[in-house]
């Protein structure tokens, strides 16, 4: 559709130009906003990732410039301090680093110690962890083991450093106790729904109120050893399939997973959480437009007006 003012005299098309931007600026008004879910996740060569699983697109964002290969996991992210945390390294020699994404910092949060995976199969990485906005705590099994184990921290601003670590033994079910991912819930409960999968594709949940005695054991088997991530409003847990790269949803009640709805280009060895940007979307008020645009016409009338009278 050509515009109206490529139809007018020059002094009249500008004058269009004036008038039209002035209507536009009165009847455009940031009414509504569309919120954008990003999950965040780390790769086998230690770098961070955006995801936008609505656009099926994954940007890096942050390279850590750590050593090694397939040697970070247990990505968990809080996205109130817009903290991610993982490990490199195993057993030993794990170290929980963490990324604060508004200032840029790569930071030690805690060491293998710390954490307290020296004791139970110390040469085995944690290759899952979540963190729970219900109790501030980072949280992780040791691959291997039956032993679940919550984080806490103290902040200088929003950099976190180590301070406690507290272990629980969750078991009943599974004999490898090699774990995909678990993801948590914060809203469930008084501290949190903690949902898992396998390696070997069995799902579960558990309480973190009283984790040693809520174990679900298995509630279903997908086939699929998954990485887990919810959306920002926990209302969608997300998994992919770091061998195929193949993405699905998961149901929390059974562990089942439809068909794949998307292959990514980026395997992640851990998945870590969501955040959730809000833009405006300028709405456009209809009531308004018809009278700015009658404005609009009868000024350019009037403008045609003079130009034909001065012209004879």
């Amino acid at each position: 559709m050509r515009s109206l003012k490529f139809l007018l005299p020059a002094s009249s098309a500008a004058a269009f130009t004036l008038v039209a931007g002035l209507a536009m600026a009165v009847v455009a008004a940031p009414a509504s906003a569309a919120p954008t879910s990003y999950i965040y996740g780390i790769d086998d060569s230690n770098n961070i990732w955006e995801i936008n699983v609505a656009l099926q697109t994954t940007t890096q964002v942050f390279s850590t410039g750590l050593p090694g290969t397939a040697n970070s996991n247990a990505f968990a992210y809080d996205k109130d301090k817009e903290n991610m945390f993982f490990l490199n390294g195993s057993g030993t020699s794990s170290t929980l680093y963490v990324w604060n994404k508004p200032t840029n910092s790569l930071t030690v949060a805690a060491t293998a110690a710390q954490l307290g995976v020296v004791d139970q199969n110390p040469n085995q990485q944690a290759a899952n962890a979540a963190y729970n906005a219900a109790d501030g705590r980072y949280w992780f099994f040791q691959d291997g083991t039956p032993g679940l184990y919550s984080v806490a921290f103290s902040y200088t601003g929003n950099i976190p450093t180590w301070t406690s670590t507290q272990s629980y033994t969750v078991g009943g079910g599974y004999e490898s106790f090699f774990y995909g991912d678990i993801a948590i819930d914060p809203t469930i409960g008084t501290n949190g729904a903690l949902y898992g999968s396998t390696t070997t594709g069995d799902f579960f949940a558990l309480d973190l109120s009283d984790p040693e005695n809520t174990y679900s054991g298995s509630l279903g088997n997908s086939g699929a050893g998954l990485q887990l991530s919810f959306n920002s409003a926990y209302n969608i847990l997300y998994g992919q399939e770091f061998e195929s790269r193949q993405w699905y949803t998961v149901d929390t009640g059974n562990g089942a997973i439809g068909s794949s709805f998307w292959t990514s280009a980026v395997a992640f060895r851990d998945l870590g959480g969501s955040s959730e940007t809000t833009v405006a979307i300028p709405e456009i008020d209809p009531t308004a437009f018809g009278g700015v645009l009658a404005l609009v016409l009868g000024s350019l009338g009037l403008l045609e007006r003079r130009r034909l009278a001065a012209a004879v």
